[in-house]
């Protein structure tokens, strides 16, 4: 009959409906599903992505999944993705050791994490030292990676030598806004010739002392009180570069006791969460770390909850790179 609704079409609705967690247990039903959820042809990856931003009622923005860290100094390839809400099982290990036999053949490689944004990864990745004709210690090219840890796709962008590319001067940023196109860009800075767009001034005292986040979609600097570290305000920059709205005062003096806490460190950043279904006010995670670095914690404006999301070994402290962005995007 004309005007029925195919399967696929009808399928592909009630995919684009459903959460990336639900997607993924998808794909396992059978060959047809994964394909129709894979398929980069149709684009249904980047579609259900704009489906997600447009539940945001506030702005067309991800809401971050979790945090990316990795677990220690030593270890540059593996991260650990924590997800929210966090327990025992919501976390995964996820590294590049595949790729030297899928892009670059076998041998050693160095792999360096670089930048995440909304859900795609930017890594650089370099041959070891080998000796040359004159026995002498010669650095091989690098290659830049995007990848998207939700997926487990990847993509090499380019190789560059030292004629083009050097790392000492260049600075590499992954730009990816799904809201505005499905396709990210890789932009590189030179550290000695950048200039940085002057942003207004806050009304601080000589005792402040602050620091400036990038969290997701918004830039915030975060001000501390010279009497008392667990007490600080959270600088929101307006859309329009104009100026700087206070947007939270956060006390977490209680909450040392509650994570038994021998010192705070730092605050990494902010996190937005949706509401609830019957809620219109969007939940926000103060992200932090405390005794020297070894535990990762989130305090919850609304609720007043709190929560460790990482604990260190002891050993190495771990290093926290970002959040995480569940994402269907193929690149």
């Amino acid at each position: 009959m004309h005007g029925m609704v195919g399967e696929e079409d009808l399928l592909t609705e009630i995919f684009l409906r459903l959460p990336v967690k639900d997607l993924l247990r998808c794909k396992f039903v059978c060959q047809k599903w994964n394909s129709l959820i894979s398929d980069s042809k149709s684009r249904f990856g980047y579609l259900h992505t704009l489906g997600l931003c447009r539940k945001n009622k506030h702005n067309p923005y991800l809401y971050p999944s979790g945090i990316i860290v990795r677990p220690s100094s030593w270890s540059l390839e593996k991260l650990k993705i924590i997800t929210f809400p966090n327990d025992t099982k919501n976390w995964f290990y996820y590294h590049l050791h595949h790729l030297h036999n899928k892009f670059d053949g076998h041998g050693q490689f160095l792999y360096y994490f670089l930048r995440s944004c909304n859900g795609l990864l930017l890594w650089n990745i370099s041959s070891k030292e080998v000796l040359g004709d004159d026995d002498e210690l010669v650095h091989q090219e690098w290659s830049f990676y995007v990848s998207n840890p939700t997926t487990g796709h990847c993509v090499r962008i380019d190789r560059f030598g030292h004629d083009n590319f050097n790392a000492s001067c260049s600075k590499p940023y992954l730009v990816f806004d799904p809201w505005k196109s499905p396709h990210f860009k890789i932009i590189f800075f030179n550290q000695l010739t950048t200039e940085i767009m002057d942003l207004p001034t806050l009304p601080l005292t000589p005792q402040d002392s602050y620091f400036l986040r990038v969290c997701g979609r918004n830039l915030h600097w975060i001000t501390f009180k010279s009497n008392n570290i667990w007490e600080f305000d959270i600088w929101e920059l307006k859309e329009d570069y104009s100026g700087w709205i206070l947007r939270f005062h956060v006390d977490l003096t209680t909450l040392q006791h509650d994570l038994h806490a021998h010192s705070f460190d730092t605050v990494f950043g902010v996190a937005y969460q949706p509401p609830n279904e019957d809620e219109e006010e969007e939940s926000v995670l103060v992200i932090i770390a405390v005794d020297n670095f070894m535990k990762i914690a989130s305090y919850n404006l609304k609720n007043r909850r709190s929560r460790i999301l990482y604990r260190g070994d002891g050993r190495s402290a771990p290093t926290l790179h970002g959040l995480y962005f569940e994402t269907l995007i193929s690149i």
